[in-house]
């Protein structure tokens, strides 16, 4: 860059021997041990949980619900928004006795497999556990010992703990957010067999579960038992179930719980189950076919209802002769059996913590859409930064800077997806010189700090070529882990598209002459840019490149529809239909063109297969995807076919068919 890869090693290494970090230095982080207050004529930024920076200027200040945009003048410039949604503290009653903020604070952990999640979750210390994707229990119907002050999360949307759970046994300060848990269900409904909950609380205090999906359990989903207490369960979906949520299990009043905006869909008994509460705060939930009993005040509890919506439940409210149940502004809809009359006085919830109450008319809308994990919580992704580089050599420098980020200060980054040439400003140009000939430190002066066992080494991205033709026979095996690959990576059941016998039976609706499956595999040495549509490379150079095996890197295919009723109304009948499915590129190829061209490549395709339109499913929290889509000229469509996932997103382009 305008500036040697020495000086910036030296900027990032100097925190570490300084009373005050330097310009662009470190100054603050988890684990970070050096300066915190900067050089004059600069403050420090948040950038993430692991980095802040000296940058130019007055201090700003980030929150939860602030995004900033921070400029410095080393030539880059980083959008920044707080990584606190992944910590945020609780609300309701779980606000209460000391506050429930998990393991705010405490040392940041990603985890993909049962047992890193099990070794962080029972240790000791404070810990936020980021789950990422689908981790299956082993064994089956495990629940995890999870130890004081946990935040346990699911990053993006995808976090998912299959085949087991989580047991508070006597521990303080839990939050379990933004994970779908389940499917431990065993065959009987009335779950007798195993005694597999979602989560069990026994003696456990101050628990906040917020933004996910309870399902298919072999007990209950959750049973919070034995004067658990200080509780919140807010934006959850339970279904398809028939022990749901179950409070109690002791002589003692003592449990205060507020559940809000939960959705009960397609379940039994325990909506929740409340028993000898001494306070429980229901409001805004939507109950969707409930066979058994709604909100239910037992023993000696003390419940209040505001603003619910119960739609097709039997028994919508009910209570014992010794409870407390009064109910306001509540909506029913194809109800039968009890409404249970106001009896007693309850308490006033505001008199313990702030709460706005929805519109009742508007809580199916509102639950539906929240009460299920979002990719907002925690993103994949907290820091956004547009590098801008003067000349195709600095590229590489800028990878090796931020692999030596990496090592020092453990700041974490997903991948670089383009480097854009920019010229600098003249002022800026000769601040670099400046600072350049200031540098005169060498790197063998400088501290090293050992190299991580777990650290991953980057190497600067090689330029890729690559061809894209017709899958033949002697291709099926690469389809099939393609395929396979692809399956795996989206984290649901595709058994709604019958994708197992689909790979049986392969090239099955994709063959020729009406369907095509699309091979993206590198090139082999004696390919060179001739113009040829098959062959393309993410850089213009003529270089030849290392002889390397015709890799199978990514592939798409394009298959026939018609669309059927009772999807029919509103398609034009008329036009000749087609679906492009299963695209996917190996990680290692995301952000070099692979992706990009094979869409070019199907579309092209599907115009020479006579089709005048081409639709597509994707979910929407598969942004970079969908944004590709939407780039070419596909736009949203209602539902063509029946896709269970709830954040389905139906799309359609019109092809241009050549004459």
């Amino acid at each position: 860059m305008g500036y040697s890869k020495k000086f910036v090693a030296a900027l990032l290494l100097a925190p570490a021997a300084l009373a005050q970090a330097p310009l662009y230095g470190q100054c603050g982080g988890q684990g970070w041990t050096g300066p915190t207050t900067c050089v004059s004529g600069s403050t420090c930024v948040y950038s993430n949980d692991w980095y802040s920076q000296c940058l130019p200027g007055a201090a700003v200040t980030t929150t939860a619900a602030t995004r900033t945009t921070t400029a410095s003048s080393a030539a880059t410039t980083t959008s920044s928004s707080s990584n606190s949604n992944c910590q945020a503290a609780a609300h309701g009653f779980a606000s209460l006795n000391g506050g429930t903020t998990g393991g705010n604070g405490g040392t940041v952990v990603v985890v993909n497999n049962w047992a890193d999640l099990k070794k962080y979750a029972t240790s000791s210390g404070k810990y936020v556990i980021k789950v990422s994707g689908k981790i299956v229990a082993s064994p089956t119907g495990e629940e995890i010992k999870v130890a004081n002050d946990k935040t346990i999360v699911g990053i993006g949307s995808t976090g998912e703990i299959y085949g087991g759970g989580f047991g508070l046994m006597n521990v303080k300060n839990i939050i379990i957010r933004n994970l779908k848990i389940g499917n431990t269900y065993d065959g009987d409904w009335e779950g007798k067999t195993h005694d597999w909950d979602g989560i069990q609380s026994d003696t456990s205090s101050n628990i906040w579960v917020d933004h996910c999906i309870f399902e298919r359990g072999a007990d209950g989903l959750i049973d919070l038992r034995l004067d658990s207490n200080y509780i919140t369960i807010s934006h959850v979906t339970f279904r398809n179930h028939n022990k749901v949520l179950g409070i109690g299990w002791t002589d003692n009043v003592i449990t205060q719980a507020t559940i809000h905006h939960c959705y009960f869909q397609n379940v039994g008994q325990r909506n929740p189950s409340a028993d000898n509460l001494k306070y429980a705060h229901m409001y805004n939930n939507y109950l969707n076919n409930a066979t058994s009993y709604g909100h239910y005040s037992r023993g000696k509890t003390n419940m209040r209802v505001e603003n619910c919506y119960f739609e097709k439940v039997r028994n919508p409210l009910q209570r014992d002769d010794t409870a407390v149940l009064v109910a306001s502004g509540n909506t029913y809809v194809s109800c039968t059996g009890s409404t249970a009359a106001n009896s007693g006085t309850a308490f006033n919830p505001s008199s313990f913590y702030s709460y706005t109450l929805d519109s009742t008319a508007n809580v199916p809308n509102i639950v539906k859409s929240e009460a299920q994990p979002k990719a907002s919580i925690c993103p994949k992704f907290l820091t956004t930064m547009y590098i801008y580089v003067y000349n195709d050599e600095e590229a590489y420098e800028v990878l090796y800077l931020l692999y030596r980020a990496y090592i020092i200060f453990r700041i974490p980054f997903a991948s670089i997806y383009e480097f854009k040439k920019h010229t600098p400003p003249q002022d800026l140009a000769s601040q670099l010189l400046t600072e350049k000939q200031a540098s005169k430190r060498t790197e063998s002066e400088m501290v090293q700090p050992e190299k991580p066992e777990t650290a991953v080494p980057l190497t600067p991205a090689a330029a890729l070529r690559f061809t894209i033709s017709p899958a033949i026979r002697s291709d099926l095996p690469d389809v099939i882990n393609l395929f396979t690959l692809y399956a795996e990576s989206l984290h649901i059941d595709l058994s709604f598209q019958s994708f197992t016998e689909e790979l049986a039976g392969l090239p099955g609706k994709y063959a020729q002459p009406t369907g095509e499956i699309l091979v993206a595999r590198r090139a082999p040495k004696s390919t060179e840019l001739n113009g040829d549509r098959e062959t393309h490379s993410s850089s213009q150079s003529g270089d030849a490149i290392k002889d390397i095996p015709a890799e199978a890197l990514g592939c798409v295919a394009v298959r026939p529809i018609i669309i059927a009723p009772p999807f029919d109304a509103g398609f034009d009948a008329n036009t000749k239909k087609c679906e492009m499915k299963r695209l996917y590129t190996l990680p290692s190829t995301r952000g070099r063109g692979v992706g990009k061209e094979l869409i070019n490549e199907v579309l092209r395709v599907a115009v020479e297969l006579g089709y005048d339109e081409m639709y597509l499913d994707t979910l929407a929290s598969m942004g970079a995807a969908l944004a590709a889509y939407e780039k070419v000229g596909f736009t949203r469509t209602k539902a063509y076919y029946h896709n269970p996932n709830e954040d389905v997103v139906f799309l359609v382009k019109k092809l241009k068919v050549e004459e």
